[in-house]
């Protein structure tokens, strides 16, 4: 009885708030209809601006895919083109970001270094989109290992497997890493990665990869695998 008790003194509570409001909406039409009125106009507003912003991402996105595109079917010049109306049309936005990483992909294959570097470290420091910039640590330490900086590829991967210790790219980022270390002489610090390897992608192909190097740098007279 104490429940059911409850249950209507509840329904009374809401049938006298929702009675004082239909009173105070008979005794205010003016006012109601003003704010029914603001309401609307900022819900079409705001549907206005979102069906825009979604317009241009959308458009910039086929931006990205054509330009992509135009390189691969070697028109150069056009893909660039797109890549760099992209950019400086949305400087800090994620496309901006995307198109850097494809004209930093393009400019490693074409062996300017330097200013893919200088494209990656853009978006790197930028930090937008969250989900692109460990993409753009694995192209910077590519980079940086082409110049044959390996101290600052070693900084680089270290870096990531701080920031993203369990991103899908880790096992790469391993590799990687483990294969400057021994590109710079650190074979102590590259086993080190290499047994971190196999012993976390058991049955994967990391593994296998990081047991024939091991195997190598534990019989340093025996030729090493290219």
């Amino acid at each position: 009885m104490a429940s059911l008790s409850h249950q209507n003194l509840r329904k009374n509570e809401l049938a006298d708030i929702l009675y004082s409001v239909l009173e105070w909406i008979k005794n205010n039409r003016q006012t109601f209809y003003s704010i029914v009125g603001i309401v609307a106009g900022i819900m079409l507003f705001t549907a206005f601006v979102l069906t825009q912003y979604y317009s241009v991402r959308m458009r910039v996105s086929d931006k990205l895919s054509i330009a992509q595109a135009l390189i691969y079917h070697n028109q150069v010049d056009q893909g660039l083109a797109l890549l760099n109306e992209v950019i400086n049309q949305y400087p800090n936005s994620p496309a901006a970001s995307m198109a850097r990483l494809t004209k930093a992909e393009y400019l490693i294959s074409q062996r300017k270094y330097r200013d893919a570097k200088d494209m990656i470290a853009y978006v790197i420091g930028n930090g937008k989109p969250a989900s692109v910039v460990p993409l753009a640590y694995a192209y910077m330490g590519n980079v940086q290992e082409d110049m044959q900086d390996y101290r600052g590829a070693i900084a680089t991967y270290n870096e990531f497997l701080t920031k993203y210790p369990e991103h899908f790219l880790l096992p790469k980022i391993l590799e990687s890493l483990g294969r400057v270390y021994e590109l710079s002489g650190a074979n102590e610090q590259a086993k080190t990665i290499y047994q971190r390897l196999s012993t976390e992608y058991k049955g994967a192909r990391w593994e296998q990869y990081a047991l024939e190097r091991l195997f190598f740098l534990n019989n340093p007279k025996l030729k090493k695998s290219n």
